[in-house]
């Protein structure tokens, strides 16, 4: 457990396949089978395939062969991991070069971690020509080389690291099917021995905490994320791989300031952090290393490992706020940091910190850790506004940012007009937040008059019945569901005192049991609220069981103090009917002192060994009395897994969960005019022919309703609904390049098409999953079901008619060749066999033509 404790899955198989590795070498002669007790059974098939990679590279390297019948006779039990090794694609060569490690005095801290503690890490950085530096961290143990010991984590091989710090380590990776190439980041190690697992299970809320609060955002100039998986217990994530320098080499190559460099670099970098300060977001740790320059020129701001949530979000107020102690970089953080304090302020003392040092070369303050921070609060730094060697405008936007007191530094709107980018039509759209779908002010909710009262049916029944009931909302995309819901459980319900468990699935997370792991970081919430008597009546005994599937349980101390090596003893099948016995047992004991209802949005991804807990958990006799919302996309229905088990599961069951189903639908007219005049906040009867053009481009879908409202000029009282199209458009100018190829080749298949097809129709490199996946973030397009068979499709019939209308005929034509040439590739026929065969008469009424021959 110590082991465990110390350091994550991940890095301790690292830490042994470089011993394996290093053993081998020296012809120690230890063999696989020496080794692979040193892991815990959770990490067991993750180390058995890299420990196997080594030995293929060993064997390698002195000549000798590697089969896989050899491997296969020695360890039968880990047949489907070897077919995986040497079945599947081959490992790409690592890159040489090397890269300059700085040393930031990085502060990796969790939210409670006391402000006095200090962490000071490495972290490296990547240049131009995608080198990596030969040094890592001090103190970790890992060999000094580009390349990890170990080479294979889930569907990925590890090419090299890239970087390594407070918040994790991030390595250049490509996938073993896809090929394409991402930046996978592992969750951070533990680097004290005496951490327990409740500090494991910090880092672990804040790490999938990181990759939820970014995975919907595009940008261009914010790192997008693809997914978050695990393997046995390791999680970690994907993110767009990024090529480049960071911020302050950039700015000054050769040590010496280039303006013109400079200023086009904040300006993407003003973008950036503006997009994110409107999500209510704050980065808290902005620095030249979390800002890369890609050799086109185009900024990424990477790293979110510490953004913070501000209050009233979607106000952009600024106003501070105030956490559990000092999270962030010593060198570039403000100083109202030290005390736990954050703002959008923070971020902009931040910008301006690497402002001065672009500009001078020279850090504002001196010293690492405390006394900085104690530097920066109490001393202004010295001021570049004198000095003729620098650009009078930019020295004076560092001097104000570099305030002490964040009240007296400038607000955003002062920043732009002193970049000069006080006009520019990005900073009003980029990463703008629309109101929630069909909702207006004072809480109002349109046109759902009936599903509000089918859902107040369903509360009722369940208050009357004191059993557990299933109320399921589905709708098609952009109908309003999760807005209904919550716009329920905002009120009655609410004040009534129900506790109120919230999560959702996500189709790009890979992850046990996700429907329920969606719900977890609530109940733990709600247990760290609880004093220690009243939560030890509420646990059950098997409480470490369950926490091992959900290890973020352990955020709560308790739960964290009663850990045990029992479960590692245990097969699969024991622990996971003692954990959700467990499960079952803790919501039995809250709902027996608290009304609680449980709401899953996005069902539609969640997986079938959540839905057979789930109901198992929730069915009667002697169930704990929870009322399940769980709303899901109708048209993506038909391929859940979730909800094929849950049906199966309710019709085979002798006692089913009593169940309601409610139905969202699209905006009739009458309901659209009325969001019209709520939304522009006057009458709509002035505005039929607009609300009938409204419903013509959207069929009602309340998305797209408001997504064209934008068209209203309050300032004018004017309303010019913004052609669909012209939406399109604009969320395409927030994608890569290859997003337009792909959403065309999307419109013309006509249907849920496999995503490799699309890819290779639209003529990219791999399969495009990266870019489909913010694509699809910005509602152009839905990915269905998952991998291996994987498909896409538009996000609505709406979409697919505004890109089919702006193709020209020539485009169509050539689209559909290419899907023809594909279809004949797949399936070994030419066009002039199909022809002739579908030519061809039958000799009787029955078809009975010989079968289609095939070159």
């Amino acid at each position: 457990m110590e082991q465990y404790n110390r350091i994550s899955d991940f890095d301790e198989v690292q830490l042994i396949c470089a011993d394996f590795r290093s053993q081998a070498l020296s012809g120690g002669g230890k063999s696989i089978e020496d080794y692979l007790d040193r892991s815990p059974s959770r990490s067991k098939s993750l180390l058995f395939q890299n420990l196997v990679l080594a030995d293929i590279d060993v064997c390698q390297r002195s000549g000798n062969s590697s089969r896989f019948e050899d491997y296969l006779s020695r360890f039968p039990q880990f047949e489907d991991s070897l077919r995986h090794l040497f079945f599947g694609s081959t490992l790409a060569a690592p890159r040489q070069g090397s890269l300059r490690a700085e040393n930031e005095d990085t502060v990796s801290l969790a939210e409670a971690t006391p402000p006095d503690v200090l962490a000071e890490t490495m972290t490296a950085n990547m240049d131009l020509s995608g080198a990596v530096d030969e040094t890592l961290s001090a103190g970790t143990g890992f060999p000094n080389s580009p390349t990890p010991a170990a080479r294979v984590l889930g569907e990925y091989k590890l090419i090299r690291e890239l970087g390594r710090g407070g918040f994790g380590v991030v390595y250049e990776a490509k996938h073993s099917t896809r090929s394409s190439l991402v930046a996978l980041k592992t969750l951070p190690n533990i680097a004290s021995r005496s951490s327990g697992s409740s500090d494991h299970a910090e880092r672990l809320h804040l790490f999938r905490r990181e990759f939820r609060t970014l995975c919907e955002i595009n940008h261009p100039n914010l790192v997008g994320m693809q997914t978050l998986e695990v393997d046995g217990s390791q999680y970690f994530f994907t993110m767009d791989l990024v090529q480049g320098i960071d911020f302050f080499s950039y700015s000054r190559p050769s040590n010496q300031l280039d303006e013109g460099r400079l200023r086009e670099a904040l300006s993407q970098l003003f973008r950036g952090i503006y997009s994110l300060h409107q999500r209510g977001i704050v980065h808290r740790d902005l620095k030249p290393s979390n800002t890369l320059v890609a050799e086109d020129g185009s900024l990424k701001i990477l790293d979110f490992g510490l953004v913070a949530k501000l209050q009233g979000f979607g106000c952009f107020s600024g106003g501070e706020q105030e956490t559990a102690g000092f999270a962030g970089t010593p060198r570039y953080a403000a100083p109202e940091q030290l005390y736990g304090k954050h703002s959008t302020a923070s971020d902009w003392y931040a910008f301006g910190a690497m402002l001065y040092e672009a500009l001078s070369g020279e850090a504002p303050y001196a010293g690492t850790g405390m006394t900085l921070l104690m530097s920066k609060a109490n001393d202004r730094a010295a001021s570049l506004t004198a000095r003729r060697d620098i650009p009078a405008d930019l020295a004076e936007l560092a001097d104000l940012l570099l305030r002490p007191d964040s009240e007296m530094r400038p607000t955003t709107g002062v920043i732009a007009n002193l970049l000069g980018l006080q006009n520019e039509p990005l900073l009003a759209t980029a990463g703008v937040i629309q109101p929630p779908v069909n909702a207006a002010s004072e809480g109002q909710l349109i046109g759902r008059t009936k599903q509000l009262r089918e859902l107040t049916g369903a509360h009722e029944a369940w208050v009357q019945n004191q059993s557990s009931l299933a109320a399921l909302i589905e709708g098609r995309s952009g109908e309003g569901k999760s807005t209904l819901v919550a716009h329920f459980l905002s009120g009655s319900t609410r004040r009534r005192g129900a506790l109120v468990l919230s999560g959702r699935c996500y189709d790009r997370e890979s992850v046990p049991f996700k429907a329920i792991d969606s719900i977890v970081d609530d109940l733990v919430g709600f247990l760290r609220t609880k004093p220690k008597k009243e939560l030890n009546d509420l646990l059950p005994p098997d409480i470490p069981i369950l926490a091992r599937l959900f290890p973020v349980l352990l955020r709560v101390s308790e739960i964290a103090r009663r850990q045990s090596d029992e479960s590692d003893s245990l097969d699969a099948r024991q622990a996971r009917f003692r954990a959700f016995s467990a499960f079952r047992e803790l919501l039995i004991s809250i709902s027996s002192q608290t009304p609680l209802i449980v709401f899953i949005d996005d069902l539609q991804w969640g997986d079938a060994d959540s839905a057979t807990a789930l109901h198992e958990t929730l069915s009667p006799p002697d169930a704990p009395r929870v009322l399940l919302f769980g709303s899901y996309r109708s048209e993506e229905s038909g391929t859940s897994r979730f909800l094929d088990e849950w049906s199966q599961r309710q019709a085979k069951s002798i006692n089913p969960i009593e169940q309601r189903r409610v139905r969202v639908e699209a905006f009739a007219e009458t309901e659209c005019k009325e969001l019209v005049g709520v939304r522009i906040g006057r009458e709509a009867e002035s505005l039929d022919a607009v609300v009938r053009k409204l419903m013509h481009e959207t069929n009602g879908n309340p998305y797209f309703v408001e997504q064209l409202l934008d068209g209203f000029n309050n300032a004018t009282g004017q309303f010019t609904a913004i052609p669909l199209g012209d939406v399109v458009a604009g969320k395409l100018a927030s994608l890569p390049g290859d997003a337009k190829p792909l959403l065309d080749s999307i419109a013309i298949s006509g249907q849920a098409t496999a995503v490799s097809e699309i890819a290779e129709v639209a003529g990219h490199s791999n399969t495009g999953l990266s870019t489909m996946t913010h694509m699809r973030s910005e509602k152009l397009v839905r990915l269905v079901g998952t991998e291996p068979e994987q498909r896409v499709d538009t996000y609505h019939d709406k979409i697919r008619e505004t890109v089919l209308g702006q193709l020209s005929f020539p485009e169509r034509k050539t689209l559909h060749i290419r899907f023809g040439e594909h279809i004949e590739q797949e399936e070994g026929v030419d066009c002039s066999s199909v022809l002739s065969y579908l030519g061809s008469e039958p000799s009787d009424s029955r078809d009975t033509r010989p079968p289609l021959k095939r070159p």
